[in-house]
Protein backbone atom coordinates (compact mmCIF):
# COMPACT_ATOMS: atom_id res chain seq x y z
CA UNK A 1 0.00 0.00 0.00
CA UNK A 2 1.37 3.41 -0.98
CA UNK A 3 1.27 5.74 1.96
CA UNK A 4 1.27 9.50 1.96
CA UNK A 5 4.75 9.80 3.48
CA UNK A 6 6.22 7.50 0.80
CA UNK A 7 4.59 9.57 -1.92
CA UNK A 8 5.89 12.81 -0.40
CA UNK A 9 9.38 11.38 0.07
CA UNK A 10 9.63 10.21 -3.53
CA UNK A 11 8.29 13.49 -4.90
CA UNK A 12 10.75 15.49 -2.74
CA UNK A 13 13.66 13.45 -4.09
CA UNK A 14 12.50 14.10 -7.65
CA UNK A 15 12.38 17.87 -7.07
CA UNK A 16 15.78 18.12 -5.37
CA UNK A 17 17.79 19.12 -8.52
CA UNK A 18 15.45 22.05 -9.27
CA UNK A 19 15.46 23.23 -5.67
CA UNK A 20 19.22 23.73 -5.81
CA UNK A 21 18.96 25.72 -9.06
CA UNK A 22 16.32 28.05 -7.57
CA UNK A 23 18.61 29.71 -5.02
CA UNK A 24 18.20 33.48 -4.84
CA UNK A 25 21.34 35.56 -5.52
CA UNK A 26 22.56 37.70 -2.61
CA UNK A 27 21.85 41.01 -4.40
CA UNK A 28 18.27 40.06 -5.41
CA UNK A 29 15.02 40.91 -3.67
CA UNK A 30 12.20 38.39 -4.06
CA UNK A 31 8.59 39.41 -3.51
CA UNK A 32 5.86 36.82 -3.39
CA UNK A 33 2.16 36.79 -2.64
CA UNK A 34 -0.62 34.23 -2.60
CA UNK A 35 -2.97 34.69 -5.55
CA UNK A 36 -5.07 31.60 -5.00
CA UNK A 37 -8.29 33.62 -4.84
CA UNK A 38 -7.77 35.14 -8.31
CA UNK A 39 -10.51 34.08 -10.69
CA UNK A 40 -9.40 36.05 -13.72
CA UNK A 41 -6.63 38.48 -14.63
CA UNK A 42 -8.92 40.34 -17.04
CA UNK A 43 -9.18 43.90 -15.67
CA UNK A 44 -12.89 44.02 -16.56
CA UNK A 45 -13.65 40.80 -14.64
CA UNK A 46 -11.34 40.69 -11.62
CA UNK A 47 -12.98 41.93 -8.45
CA UNK A 48 -10.88 40.19 -5.79
CA UNK A 49 -7.89 41.92 -4.19
CA UNK A 50 -5.09 39.70 -5.48
CA UNK A 51 -6.41 39.64 -9.07
CA UNK A 52 -6.69 43.43 -9.08
CA UNK A 53 -3.16 43.77 -7.67
CA UNK A 54 -1.66 41.52 -10.34
CA UNK A 55 -3.67 43.24 -13.10
CA UNK A 56 -2.51 46.66 -11.94
CA UNK A 57 1.12 45.54 -12.08
CA UNK A 58 0.67 44.01 -15.55
CA UNK A 59 -1.30 46.80 -17.23
CA UNK A 60 0.23 49.80 -15.45
CA UNK A 61 2.70 50.70 -18.19
CA UNK A 62 0.64 49.78 -21.25
CA UNK A 63 -1.07 53.18 -21.48
CA UNK A 64 0.73 56.38 -20.56
CA UNK A 65 -0.93 59.78 -20.68
CA UNK A 66 0.82 62.51 -22.62
CA UNK A 67 1.26 65.51 -20.29
CA UNK A 68 1.87 67.88 -23.24
CA UNK A 69 -1.40 66.90 -24.94
CA UNK A 70 -3.99 65.87 -22.32
CA UNK A 71 -6.73 65.39 -24.96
Amino acid sequence: MLRRRHLLATSAVGLAPWAAAAATPKDMVVFGMAIADAISLDPAECFEFSGAEVSNNIYERLVRPNAAEPN
